[in-house]
């Protein structure tokens, strides 16, 4: 697999994660507005699932940024061993 072809691929998964964290927040805020009774003092899943969103496209942008590297140097694939490494 190209490694291009990888980060195109990371980066639809990246897009599929930032609806799901729409939704969520979404749902939250519903939730909230329709069960005022359900006092909530501190709920950090919404800030963490937005932390972790945008940690993934950095990741996807350095990816990019590493398969243009190796665009340059002549070559742009890597071993699926190599890329099942570091995708963990």
């Amino acid at each position: 697999m190209l490694l291009r072809e990888y980060v195109g691929v990371i980066r639809a998964q990246d897009i599929d994660l930032t609806d799901y964290f729409y939704q969520l927040q979404g749902a939250w805020l519903d939730f909230q507005d329709q069960c005022p009774w359900a006092v909530i003092e501190e709920a950090t899943f919404i800030g963490g699932f937005s932390v972790f969103v945008h940690e993934n496209g950095a990741e996807t942008d350095w990816l990019e940024r590493v398969a243009e590297a190796f665009e340059l140097a002549g070559g742009g694939a890597l071993s699926t061993v190599a890329l099942q490494a570091v995708s963990g």
